[in-house]
């Protein structure tokens, strides 16, 4: 008797295993979706949603086009528009001749229009959609997003891919852009006393890279839109964004040229190997002191002096100028930050977190403070490494 319960007990957990998922389609049916571009247009006299996706092609997932490069592009770019997102999203069935899937899906780029006044609702679609993955990178763009997706890779075989490896390798050797998934927007966004910086994806247009070719336009990442309230409010440059993350103790890897000389153009440059901070904020009264304690290393990566470095004073003095260089960025920061009146340091969760009094009474008046809040910055920087050479190789 055990032995039949024993019996019919492994059928029943077997049994729904066999029948499948009930909601699985054939990849043969499926339009994989590697990105998403979402803009505001003007449609029939009224603004509506434009949706445009980069689907890969069945069968071209190895190579750049069909037909050894004469063909048909490894991507298909489809559009469609609404006076929602979900209804875009629907209306993309039109064209389509397969079920568009969105759970391989790497980024959505979303135009400079919809940031200013739509970003809650992109981020409400986007969490409620049960194949979208908060993992996937979330973009800013001032241009429209749907032609960020006409481009065409150049090294990857897909956008989506190389937006990604764009994101996770190469990112971190410049520090210029700091790209956050949905997940971590979501959590900047709703963390009190926390304005976002969100990367920037550019579209510039290049000179012809092949002989007989035209001009291209490429993608290109760098600087960053600041988001106050669920809203674009500015944007920073590649130089503001790197002043950010050294601050935020996010940056890196970095060029950091320098001069060691007085002469209009640098003469040297360090390259920033590994950098941390720590960030304090004090209450008294009405006025607040935040203080950013920043250590960073790097070593000499070029060099076109006449003196020797690689001794104990050269070393002091090089180290003097990346401390200047780095504190010299992070001020022209936190400056452009509190010029948009946005706390991308997260000064007021600090304050938050270590003075919860404190922050209940300045919470409402914060962005009426935030422009006054003094700055104290400590910068020690370690030059680890000059390199075999311990002068100017030619000398001049």
């Amino acid at each position: 008797m055990k032995s039949k319960l024993s019996l019919l007990a492994v059928l029943l957990l077997v049994f729904p295993l066999l029948a499948g998922c009930w909601s699985r389609y054939e990849i043969e049916n499926l339009a994989i979706v590697g990105g998403m571009g979402i803009d505001r247009i003007q449609e029939d006299g009224k603004e509506r949603y434009l949706l445009t996706l980069d689907v890969i092609r069945p069968g071209l997932s190895g190579g750049g086009t069909e037909g050894g490069g004469r063909g048909r592009p490894i991507s298909w770019r489809i559009t469609a528009t609404g006076d929602t997102l979900v209804d875009a999203e629907k209306n993309i069935n039109l064209r389509s001749p397969r079920k568009v899937f969105y759970g391989h899906m790497r980024f959505v780029v979303i135009s400079q229009k919809i940031a200013r006044e739509k970003l809650p609702d992109v981020i409400d679609y986007l969490s409620r959609n049960s194949e979208v993955r908060l993992r996937i990178l979330i973009l800013l763009t001032r241009e429209r997003a749907t032609d960020a997706l006409i481009n065409y890779p150049e090294l990857e075989n897909t956008i989506a891919r190389e937006v990604t490896e764009m994101a996770s390798i190469t990112g971190g050797i410049v520090s210029k852009f700091k790209i956050w998934d949905l997940a971590q927007t979501i959590n900047q966004l709703i963390t009190p006393g926390l304005d976002p910086v969100m990367a920037e994806l550019m579209t510039p247009v290049t000179a012809p890279t092949e002989p007989g070719g035209g001009p291209i336009r490429i993608l290109r990442f760098g600087g960053g839109g600041v988001i106050k309230k669920d809203k674009l409010v500015g944007w920073l440059t590649d130089g503001e964004t790197r002043g950010y993350l050294l601050g935020a103790g996010e940056a890196q890897e970095a060029a950091l040229p320098v001069r060691l000389k007085n002469q209009p153009e640098p003469d040297t440059n360090i390259n920033l190997t590994r950098s941390s901070s720590k960030l304090t904020v004090k209450a008294e009264g009405n006025k607040v002191t935040a203080k950013i304690v920043i250590h960073a290393e790097g070593d000499l990566g070029e060099y076109n002096g006449k003196e020797e470095v690689a001794t104990n004073e050269g070393v002091n003095k090089l180290e003097t100028k990346f401390e200047e260089e780095v504190e010299k960025e992070v001020r022209q920061s936190f400056k452009k930050a509190q010029e948009l009146n946005a706390d991308i340091f997260g000064l007021g969760n600090r304050l938050h977190e270590h003075d919860p009094k404190a922050w209940k009474k300045m919470e409402k008046d914060w962005y009426k403070i935030l422009p006054n809040v003094k700055l104290e910055l400590e910068v020690t920087a370690d030059i680890r490494r000059t390199r075999a050479i311990s002068e100017a190789f030619i000398p001049k």
